[in-house]
């Protein structure tokens, strides 16, 4: 909730990050534009979007952004397979062997994901199957101590593999793909 001092200056700021970030996208020459900041920016204002029942906007927003992250590879991060191989086209995020960004995007990516499941309650915009990155770890990212990646990538923590502990994070995640599976098997029962 916007505290009431402030109400009068949320539609200017939203209007103002949407225009920033288009400016970014169309005249951006230095590859700023390519970066998980901006992604994140996108998903953020997605989220503002739906807040505001913006569905349309909002729906064509989450799409960017997963369009986005699949530029960047990042449904691919823990797979032997490159977005580069598959596609000859080079993502424009830098590698990194750094914890705390690989976590952040993974996080990211999975952010994205949820998100568009929400929007768009159908087919989705990526394949649970294509996806190789592991769910988010249960560590934070505050410092200290590296967070232990879960190891484990969507398909595999569906099955059952005995007791295994998922942070709450991926526990969405896992129920996000869970029932978008279940309506994409109702949908085609019915279309039978």
């Amino acid at each position: 909730m916007i505290p009431e001092k402030y109400a009068q200056w949320e539609q200017h700021c939203y209007r103002s990050a949407r225009h920033h970030l288009e400016k970014l996208e169309t005249e951006d020459d230095s590859g700023t534009f390519m970066s998980i900041d901006a992604l994140q920016a996108i998903i953020l204002l997605a989220l503002y979007e739906f807040k505001q029942m913006y569905f349309a906007r909002a729906w064509l927003t989450i799409g960017k952004a997963m369009r986005l992250a699949q530029m960047f590879g990042l449904h691919k991060m823990d797979g032997n397979s490159l977005i580069s191989q598959d596609s000859g086209f080079q993502p424009g995020l830098h590698p990194t062997t750094d914890w705390t960004q690989l976590e952040e995007r993974r996080r990211t990516f999975w952010v994205a994901f949820n998100v568009d499941w929400y929007a768009c309650t159908s087919p989705m915009n990526i394949d649970d199957k294509e996806i190789t990155t592991f769910l988010p770890s249960m560590d934070s990212l505050d410092g200290g101590q590296p967070p232990l990646p879960s190891r484990l990538p969507l398909r595999d923590a569906l099955r059952d593999l005995g007791p295994v502990s998922y942070s709450p994070f991926a526990g969405a995640v896992m129920m996000v793909s869970t029932s978008r599976n279940s309506l994409l098997q109702t949908q085609s029962s019915q279309e039978s």
